[in-house]
């Protein structure tokens, strides 16, 4: 219906401009150019592009699960029950795998994305994905389900954690953990033209940094002009993200299904980075090559 409407304006500009040459008329006709514009740049994100989010256990999921509704929801105005999400394990969570915007978490790994992107051509299929020093995810995750926390994550086997020591635990968590540091790795270790790589370390350094790193998520996304999102939208997203930074907002952590923060106690990590050199040696060598790979100094929480 639209484009019938458009093919009419079109034909009502060209008639007007080569009979009347009218000022007012021509300024008509440029007014409702510009209104179809509008309305097609409200659809265009969605109809030319798919969008994934992408995140990994102690490397910012929430995070990312904020940004995902801040932006395509709260201020483009996807409704909330069209996003998708996809986690591994689905538990009661995943839905909309198919959808134009996803959350991915815990499961991205290069394979999985050459196949969404071959289904979804020719849409390009655009990546985001926060990436974490690996031995820091290590120690933060030991404490987080050290202390109790999702005890049905059945990819970290919380009441093992709970029962086991500085050292036993956190060699029991690299083996757990890997398989999505290996997965973090494999898509962005080298990204492509498609796929943007943010360090969670960049969005908790200051407000400055956090506001930076939204920046460019926006541009990769919608690029730097009008074409997918005005600049009206642009800022009001970045005004809205900021009540996610841990610097501007200390409630930003905090998790209301589980009353607590979703942080680690700092004291506890400080701990187990310390222990972190103990890790059995095939296993330390393998997240030292994994830090290599992803650009972090090796050896380095």
């Amino acid at each position: 219906m639209r484009n019938l409407w458009w093919l009419l304006i079109q034909l009502q500009c060209m008639a007007t401009i080569s009979t009347t040459g009218n000022d007012s008329d021509v300024e008509t006709c440029m007014s409702m150019l510009q209104q179809k514009t509008h309305l097609d740049r409200n659809e265009a994100s969605w109809k030319v592009n798919n969008y994934i989010m992408a995140a990994y256990h102690k490397a910012g999921v929430y995070l990312s699960k904020a940004l995902q509704l801040i932006i395509f929801h709260e201020e483009l105005g996807e409704p909330k029950e069209d996003l998708g999400q996809w986690i591994t394990p689905c538990y009661t969570f995943c839905q909309n795998l198919k959808a134009p915007s996803r959350l991915l978490v815990d499961n991205l790994n290069a394979s999985l994305l050459t196949k969404l992107r071959r289904a979804a051509w020719p849409k390009r299929t655009l990546v985001s994905g926060l990436t974490r020093n690996p031995l820091t995810m290590v120690a933060s995750a030991y404490c987080y389900h050290h202390e109790g926390q999702e005890p049905e994550n059945q990819l970290m086997d919380t009441p093992l954690l709970m029962s086991l020591g500085l050292e036993e635990g956190t060699n029991a968590t690299a083996r757990l953990l890997l398989p999505q540091v290996e997965y973090m790795a494999s898509v962005f270790a080298e990204p492509d033209n498609d796929t943007l790589r943010l360090r969670y370390e960049d969005f908790v350094k200051s407000s400055e940094s956090f506001d930076q790193q939204i920046s460019t998520l926006l541009d990769f996304f919608f690029g730097t002009g009008e074409d997918l999102i005005t600049d009206a939208q642009r800022l009001s997203i970045k005004e809205a993200a900021k009540t996610e930074d841990e610097k501007r907002n200390p409630e930003a952590t905090y998790d209301e299904s589980r009353n607590r923060s979703h942080g680690s106690n700092d004291k506890c990590k400080a701990l187990a980075e310390a222990v972190l050199p103990k890790i059995e040696p095939s296993l330390l060598a393998r997240y030292h090559e994994l830090q290599h790979r992803l650009g972090y100094p090796v050896g380095s929480t």
